[in-house]
């Protein structure tokens, strides 16, 4: 260790305070080039094989999406233009409704069997006609529902982005196809009172009364019917629009899926090209570290020289009083 006097010629004239900071600095700078820096290693990429993986799946999805828009497509043309047009099948049902009230009355004015049967063969075509028109909306309801039910079932099963949106096009396009299917489900009994009425009019005269009373029994009951179909035209045209519209909103919704899948497909790493993580280095442990060790530095550097200066005036003061006291006594000794 130096002696007092050496650190006073280094640094006599240099402002303690600069000697201070200096060393401090100094202490703090080595320690922060010695102590090592936390290097944090970044999560791994995935491997050929994830991504591989991944772009299977997606491209899984596309094809799967792609049929989807495809058979929707090519399957509900003829779909749409029979429920499009089911204001006129109504019209259709309405005008049978009509012929079948004539039928009543024919029945009810009818000398014989031979003149009945010749007015309800021209007015049984016309109710056969309005029939055959519902039987066409049931129908292209059924397929609708057909066509929907496996597409249902695929969305729920496979998660994929934008299900849920197709998931509710799907759901609200099978709700309306099968309201229009429960509206139409007695087409079946009404064909059978018509052939109930055109058989019931054929029958030989022997039974005159028995083949009158039946066949108005059974237009009665045909006049019912659709009167009832009738009056489900509202909830049944509002339900064929809901399939068109359905149709027009789901397949926007499978084009942005196709859309959004084209593009996670593009931004899935090729395989075999895999960027190289980047290794964060973390220098706030060294740092502090560096700090604590220049703050102790500085302090014992300070506690050293301050030590030193005091020493030497300690070491005058002694002297001086040493002086004083020689100095007194040679008084004291001399002759009066």
């Amino acid at each position: 260790m130096p002696s007092a006097a050496t650190v006073r010629r280094l640094f006599g004239s240099t402002p303690l305070v600069v000697i201070v900071t200096a060393v401090g600095v100094l202490a703090g700078s080595a320690t922060f080039l010695v102590a090592p820096a936390d290097h944090i290693e970044p999560a791994a990429d995935p491997s050929p094989q994830q991504v591989d993986s991944a772009k299977q799946s997606v491209d899984s999805a596309k094809m799967m999406f792609g049929l989807m828009s495809a058979g929707l497509g090519s399957a509900t043309g003829s779909i749409t233009s029979v429920t499009e047009s089911a204001a006129q099948v109504f019209d259709a049902v309405d005008t049978a409704r009509q012929a079948s009230t004539e039928i009543v009355s024919g029945l009810e004015s009818a000398p014989s069997t031979s003149s009945a049967a010749d007015d309800v063969e021209q007015l049984t075509t016309a109710v056969s006609a309005g029939i055959d028109d519902v039987r066409s909306l049931s129908r292209s309801a059924e397929q609708m529902d057909e066509l929907v039910t496996p597409l249902v079932g695929f969305v729920q099963e496979n998660q994929v982005p934008g299900g849920d949106d197709v998931l509710a096009q799907l759901t609200a396009l099978q709700s309306a196809s099968r309201e229009i299917s429960a509206q139409t489900a007695q087409l079946d009994s009404l064909q059978t009172q018509l052939d109930a009425i055109t058989s019931a009019v054929g029958e030989s005269t022997a039974q005159l009364d028995q083949g009158i009373g039946q066949a108005q029994s059974a237009a009665r009951q045909l006049d019912a019917g659709l009167t009832t179909l009738s009056s489900a035209r509202e909830d049944t045209v509002a339900a064929a629009e809901k399939v068109s519209d359905g149709v027009g909103q789901l397949n926007g919704v499978l084009g942005t899926i196709n859309n959004s899948l084209d593009s996670a497909s593009t931004n899935l790493t090729p395989q075999g090209q895999t960027s190289t993580p980047a290794v964060t280095v973390d220098n706030s442990e060294r740092t502090a570290l560096a700090l604590l060790v220049g703050a102790l530095c500085a302090l014992a550097t300070l506690a050293i020289m301050v030590g030193m200066n005091h020493r030497p005036r300690r070491l005058r003061a002694r002297l001086g009083a040493g002086r004083h006291a020689n100095g007194t006594s040679v008084v004291a000794g001399e002759p009066a």
